[in-house]
């Protein structure tokens, strides 16, 4: 696994990284089908400047009860940032 420092190519796993903290952001999908539906994006920041987002409620439930916590992480780069696709523990 590359060290924890390292930029994540696409759909890598980094880690064992600590998962330092967790911004759950709500609001209003702008455009699109779902058009002022609601939304909750889970922003979490991993020790050595990694951060990555998700939509889903599962992997941001599994980011809040690694808080503080050793864990490995599944990332790929998007159009906005680095996108959170999995989350486990250490």
């Amino acid at each position: 696994a590359p060290s924890q420092a390292q930029a994540p190519g696409q759909g890598q796993e980094v880690g064992p990284v600590t998962v330092e903290k967790i911004e759950p952001t709500q609001g209003l999908i702008k455009k699109g089908p779902r058009t002022g539906q609601p939304y909750t994006r889970w922003s979490v920041a991993f020790a050595g400047g990694i951060k990555a987002s998700t939509f889903d409620a599962l992997i941001g439930d599994v980011a809040g009860k690694l808080l503080g916590k050793m864990a490995y992480a599944t990332v790929e780069r998007g159009d906005y940032g680095y996108e959170l696709l999995a989350l486990r523990p250490a």
